[in-house]
């Protein structure tokens, strides 16, 4: 089976990512609660909040992706059939 965060270091990783995001969208987004800037899109318009959370969610699914890839990448499994 492979091991996509690695051993124990991939977990705490992945921990210290999530509580990192949502610490900024705590920070940012509940300083913008008390804005009513309202940002457009192109359907709907988003609070300043909400697009802080968005901001924040799609970082922390980059990254989490970058360090899946990062480990399916450096795998003994991968590396042999890479050639």
């Amino acid at each position: 089976m492979v091991n996509f965060l690695g051993r124990e270091t991939g977990l705490v990783r992945f921990a210290a990512s999530l509580i990192t995001f949502a610490y900024i969208f705590l920070w940012h987004g509940l300083m913008a609660r008390n804005s009513h800037l309202k940002l457009s899109g192109c359907h709907q318009s988003l609070t300043l909040q909400e697009n802080v959370f968005v901001w924040s969610l799609l970082n922390f699914v980059g990254v989490t992706l970058e360090a899946v890839a990062r480990g399916v990448g450096s795998h003994p499994y991968y590396l042999n059939i890479e050639v």
